[in-house]
């Protein structure tokens, strides 16, 4: 069984900040590497830590903005 990054979210009652993913990712990185874990579970991860940074870039807040219709939805997005 897996614990995403959403689990953890509720269990916290708060988001994860950038830094916090991709802390959580290097050390689950460093211990699926550790039990020999597939090649696919190590690249989920990476690119879990890819799309935590994502979120924290200008363009991708203006693009989840323009996907809602809500600009000022960009405000919103600035603290992920």
């Amino acid at each position: 069984m897996y614990i995403t990054f959403e689990d953890l979210e509720k269990a916290l009652g708060r988001e994860l900040t950038a830094e916090e993913v991709l802390n959580i990712s290097r050390a689950a990185s460093i211990e699926s590497l550790n039990e020999n874990a597939s090649s696919r579970q190590v690249m989920d991860r990476a690119l879990m830590i890819i799309g935590a940074l994502n979120l924290n870039s200008e363009q991708t807040r203006r693009s989840i903005a323009v996907l809602y219709g809500d600009i000022d939805a960009l405000d919103g997005l600035r603290d992920i």
